[in-house]
């Protein structure tokens, strides 16, 4: 749980880059910066077998089932209204302003926050 809780906080930190200053980082330094978040975001399969462990047997699948449903929804979500958002800033010669992705990446952003948020006062189902 430690492990899972200390990873997303990573991807926190990094996300909350996106809004701005990420663009500072040199280059070179943007593949650190994705390597890192690569990491980050791959504690996230370590929250079926924890969910399969918080409920009973016969709820296991169903519980695993609706976390999977979430996520794919949430993804799908989260890119229209991103989509959305960027698309209510005037389009110039050269694409969107970086205003407009600031914007919409505040959406991911705060969503992660939330969920890490609850994620830090779900129980410990494992044995001490």
């Amino acid at each position: 749980m430690d492990l899972v809780a200390g990873q997303s906080l990573l991807l926190l930190l990094l996300l909350v880059l996106t809004l701005g200053p990420a663009e500072q980082v040199p280059r070179g330094l943007l593949a650190v910066f994705f390597f890192a978040a690569g990491l980050a975001v791959s504690s996230g399969v370590a929250i079926y077998p924890m969910i399969r462990e918080m409920f009973p047997s016969t709820l296991s699948a169903t519980a695993t089932t609706a976390l999977n449903f979430f996520v794919l929804t949430g993804a799908a979500v989260v890119q229209q209204v991103m989509g959305l958002i960027i698309g209510r800033f005037p389009r110039g010669p050269a694409g969107y302003p970086a205003e407009a992705y600031h914007a919409a990446f505040l959406v991911p952003v705060t969503g992660l926050a939330v969920a890490v948020t609850l994620f830090l006062f779900a129980r410990d189902t494992s044995p001490r």
